[in-house]
């Protein structure tokens, strides 16, 4: 599958192996929140390279071609990539929203996909964390809330920074990535206590890098809901 931009597989591979198991993987969450006022979801992982950010692009993809108005947020502030990913100016997108009085309707961006946008990282801010954890990042979600079906944020890896844990308190709920035969059993119960501490409400994990027998190696993600107790 050369020449084509792998974050953005399902629209440019629709018919590949991988673009199915996120269609797969779209319906077990739809499935998953039917009944639930769930409209802001958080994606991360434990560390870096464990697919989270190539499952926050494909699961917003998905849910907008299901017919949602999705908006993507790239909340990974410190290793930005979502303006990269969709060949977008980076130069006004959250940084801006967490400093500055603006709507996030003036920052979003719109895709090639009809009801999807995006909200870019924007310049690097000296104090990520603690601007993530201010209450104008929750009226930044409320009115995402008000202006979208969902939100899907992408953020820095749990154990990496504490950004996560900080934003996982103001989202309605989390999905996890993990690497299949990479992230270690120890990596992800400290990932879940962590989140745990901070009130989140984790949907499920998907798995990334199991093996499809159809023209070699695909990532493959697989959800597994637990009701929240």
């Amino acid at each position: 599958m050369k020449g084509y931009n792998p974050y953005l597989v399902v629209l440019e591979r629709p018919q590949s192996v991988m673009s199915e198991a996120f269609r797969s993987a779209r319906t077990s969450l739809q499935f998953a929140l039917r009944g639930q006022e769930v409209k802001t979801i958080l994606v991360t992982s434990s560390v870096t390279e464990e697919g989270k950010t190539t499952a926050a692009v494909s699961l917003a993809i998905t849910l907008a071609q299901s017919g949602s108005r999705v908006v993507l947020v790239d909340c990974d502030l410190r290793r930005p990539s979502l303006h990269k990913i969709f060949g977008l100016p980076g130069r006004m997108g959250v940084s801006h929203l967490l400093t500055q009085d603006l709507d996030p309707g003036e920052v979003a961006q719109t895709t090639e996909l009809e009801g999807l946008k995006v909200i870019v990282a924007g310049p690097r801010l000296p104090n990520p964390a603690e601007m993530l954890g201010q209450d104008r990042m929750h009226r930044i979600l409320e009115r995402l809330e008000e202006q979208a079906d969902l939100v899907v944020l992408d953020s820095s890896p749990v154990l990496a920074v504490t950004d996560p844990v900080v934003l996982a308190a103001k989202v309605d709920a989390v999905v996890l990535v993990a690497r299949f035969g990479v992230t270690r059993n120890e990596a992800l119960r400290e990932t879940h206590k962590r989140l745990d501490q901070a009130g989140a409400r984790i949907l499920g994990v998907l798995i990334n890098n199991m093996q499809a027998r159809e023209g070699g190696y695909y990532a493959y993600y697989n959800y597994e809901y637990k009701p929240r107790e």
